[in-house]
C-alpha cells in the first residue's frame, strides 16, 4: 500500500480510533466491568481502518492505469498504449476509405500517393498509387497546397483532352502520427478529396447557350410564319393559290423549327454525358446496318446511290448503340444532301480496319463527290450552326447542328473524328472508335426506333448544317 497526502488523514485518523477504541475497551473490560463494551469498541475502530485501507488501494490501481494511458490534450480520451502494429492500423484505415462514396488519395511526405480508393481509381482512369501525384494530376495549385507544411486549399482542377473534365478537390493535412504506412515508406502528409463537377458546371453552361441559341435561330422562322401569317389575313385572304402557297411555306418553317428544337435538345444530351465513357460492348456493323436502313429511302427518292463496304469481319466496340446510330445516320444524311447527285458517283461507306500506329482503334469513313470545302473551313466545321452555305442548307431542311452532334459523340466515345476534303472532289469524313473484347452482350433496341426523326427531316446538314 502506498500514502500520499491526498490518504494520509484518513489513515492517521483510524489508527487513532483504533488506538482509542483500544484504550476506552480495555478501561471498561478491566476498571468497571464490560468485556463486551470493549470488543464493540475495538472492532468499529477495526471496520473503520479497513474502510481506509480498500480505499487507498482503489487508488493505487488507477494511479497505475493512467500512468500506462496518459490522457490526451485537453483531457481527452487516453491514447492507444504504445507498440501497435503500424502496417494494421494503415491496412484498416485504406479499407475504410476504399468504400468512400468520393475519390480519395492519401499524399505522403515526398508528394507520392501512397493510397487511391476506389472512386478515386475511376476518376482517374488508372490507379496512382505508388506514383508521384503530378504524374496524375498536374495542377500548379494542388502542387503549391501540398507543398507547405500544413496543405489546405480547396481547388479547381481542370484535365484537358478530348472530353474536359473539371475536378473539385479539397486538401487536408494529416496530423503526424495518425496513420502511416510501415516503414521503409515516407510519412503521410495530406488527404485530398474530390469530386467531378463537370456535369453540374456543364449543366448550367449547356442551359445559358441552349436559351441564347433557341432565341437566335427562331427568330428568322417566327418572323417569317408571322408575315405569312398576316397576308392570308389581308391581301391573299380571297386568293385560293396564294394560300395554298403560303401555307406549304408555314408549313416548311414550322418543320424548320421543331427539326432545330429536336438537334438542340439531343445535343444537350450528349454533352451533358460526354465526360462518362460508354461501357457496352456493341457489334460496329449491326450499328452500320440500320443507319442504312434510314437513309438509304431518303436517297433512292433523290435518285442517289448509297454503297457500303461489308462490316461483318469488324472487332466489337465500347459504344452508346443509339448514339453512335444517330452519328453515322447524320453523315450519311449530309452526305446524301449535299454530295450526291443524281445518277452521279455514289456516297460511299467504307470499312477502314484497325488504324495504322494505334490497333485499339477502328474505323468506317462516309465519302462523296460533292462540292467540298476549303481548308480554312475545315476547323469551323463542327461549330454550332456553321454552315458553308446557309442559303443551301436552309433551303434543304439543315440546322446547323448535324456535324457539331457528331463531335461530340465522338468525344464522348474516346474516339476520333478526321476530315478531309477540297474544292470540287467532295469530302470524306472517318470515325475511329475504341474496341472492346468479343464478349456476348443482351440485345440492344433498335437504333432505327430513335433515329426516325432524321429519316423524315434529316439530321443536319454538311460543314453542321
Amino acid at each position: 500500500m502506498r500514502l500520499d497526502a491526498a490518504n494520509l488523514g484518513g489513515f492517521l485518523w483510524a489508527r487513532a480510533a483504533l488506538g482509542l477504541a483500544s484504550a476506552v475497551g480495555a478501561g471498561f473490560a478491566f476498571g468497571r466491568g464490560w468485556p463486551l463494551l470493549g470488543l464493540l469498541a475495538t472492532a468499529v475502530a477495526a471496520a473503520l481502518l479497513w474502510r481506509a485501507i480498500r480505499r487507498e488501494r482503489r487508488r493505487a490501481r488507477w494511479s497505475a492505469r493512467l500512468a500506462t494511458h496518459p490522457a490526451g490534450e485537453g483531457g481527452a480520451h487516453p491514447q492507444p498504449a504504445p507498440g501497435r502494429d503500424p502496417g494494421e492500423a494503415f491496412a484498416a484505415a485504406t479499407r475504410l476509405i476504399d468504400e468512400a462514396p468520393r475519390a480519395m488519395l492519401l499524399i505522403d511526405s515526398e508528394g507520392g500517393v501512397a493510397f487511391a480508393n476506389h472512386s478515386a481509381r475511376v476518376l482517374l482512369e488508372r490507379d496512382p498509387a505508388g506514383r508521384p501525384l503530378t504524374a496524375s494530376l498536374r495542377d500548379p495549385a494542388l502542387v503549391e497546397a501540398l507543398a507547405a507544411a500544413s496543405p489546405r486549399a480547396e481547388i479547381d482542377i481542370a484535365r484537358h483532352g478530348p472530353a474536359a473534365r473539371l475536378i473539385q478537390a479539397w486538401v487536408r493535412p494529416i496530423p503526424p502520427g495518425a496513420v502511416s504506412p510501415p516503414a521503409p515508406a515516407p510519412k503521410l502528409k495530406a488527404l485530398v478529396v474530390m469530386e467531378d463537377v463537370t456535369a453540374a458546371r456543364r449543366e448550367a453552361e449547356i442551359r445559358t447557350e441552349f436559351v441564347a441559341n433557341v432565341s437566335h435561330e427562331l427568330k428568322t422562322p417566327l418572323a417569317a410564319i408571322q408575315g405569312l401569317a398576316e397576308t392570308l389575313q389581308g391581301s391573299a385572304r380571297e386568293d385560293p393559290e396564294a394560300q395554298a402557297r403560303f401555307l406549304r411555306l408555314i408549313a416548311a418553317q414550322t418543320g424548320r423549327m421543331t427539326r432545330l428544337v429536336e438537334d438542340l435538345l439531343s445535343l444537350r444530351r450528349i454533352e451533358t454525358d460526354e465526360h462518362v465513357p460508354p461501357r457496352r460492348i456493341e457489334d460496329l456493323g449491326a450499328i452500320l446496318d440500320e443507319a442504312l436502313s434510314v437513309v438509304r429511302p431518303l436517297a433512292e427518292e433523290r435518285g442517289i446511290r448509297v454503297e457500303a463496304d461489308d462490316f461483318s469481319a469488324c472487332p466489337p466496340i465500347y459504344g452508346d448503340r443509339d448514339q453512335l446510330a444517330q452519328l453515322f445516320v447524320n453523315l450519311l444524311d449530309n452526305a446524301v444532301k449535299y454530295g450526291g447527285k443524281p445518277g452521279g458517283p455514289p456516297v460511299r461507306l467504307k470499312a477502314l480496319g484497325l488504324r495504322e500506329g494505334n490497333p485499339r482503334l477502328v474505323g468506317a469513313a462516309v465519302q462523296d463527290r460533292g462540292p467540298g470545302f476549303e481548308d480554312h473551313e475545315r476547323a469551323r466545321l463542327t461549330e454550332r450552326f456553321y454552315r458553308v452555305s446557309a442559303a443551301s442548307s436552309k433551303a434543304k431542311g439543315g440546322t446547323g447542328l448535324g456535324l457539331a452532334i457528331v463531335k461530340h459523340i465522338v468525344n464522348r466515345h474516346r474516339g476520333v473524328l478526321e476530315i478531309d476534303g477540297a474544292p470540287g472532289k467532295g469530302a470524306r469524313f472517318a470515325v475511329w472508335l475504341p474496341t472492346a473484347p468479343a464478349t456476348p452482350q443482351p440485345p440492344a433496341k433498335p437504333a432505327a426506333q430513335l433515329v426516325g426523326g432524321a429519316a423524315k427531316a434529316g439530321a443536319g446538314a454538311r460543314a453542321g448544317a
